[in-house]
């Protein structure tokens, strides 16, 4: 079983390395290789996420991490996507990309 399915709700770990898949869904990315990020926090609602086009199971996990660190650490900048009700919308090419740093994983709901 993956570590991180044997969390509970609101527990924290640190992750050292992260690899995001690339995407089938580009929504709200500027490129193809991109994933987006928001600035919404951990205690977001089911409804918030699903105006920035997170969705399901998607919704049990947040990664937090920080802007300068991803710059510094893997060369990355994180770029403004757009401006929704739900908040700012960042996108960073990331996808197939393992990146290194220090990434909260919190488990924030079943």
């Amino acid at each position: 079983m993956h570590p991180l399915k044997r969390l509970k709700v609101g527990e924290t770990v640190v992750v050292r390395k992260l690899k995001f898949k690339k995407g089938t869904n580009a929504f709200n990315t500027q490129a193809s290789n991109d994933v987006f990020v928001t600035e919404l926090q951990a205690d977001a609602t089911s409804g918030q996420l699903n105006q920035v086009g997170v969705f399901g199971d998607r919704q049990n996990f947040v990664i937090q991490f920080s802007g300068d660190e991803m710059m510094e650490r893997n060369g990355i900048l994180v770029r403004g996507a757009m401006l929704s009700n739900g908040g700012s919308i960042f996108s960073i090419p990331a996808a197939g990309r393992q990146l290194h740093g220090q990434f909260l994983v919190t488990k924030v709901r079943e």
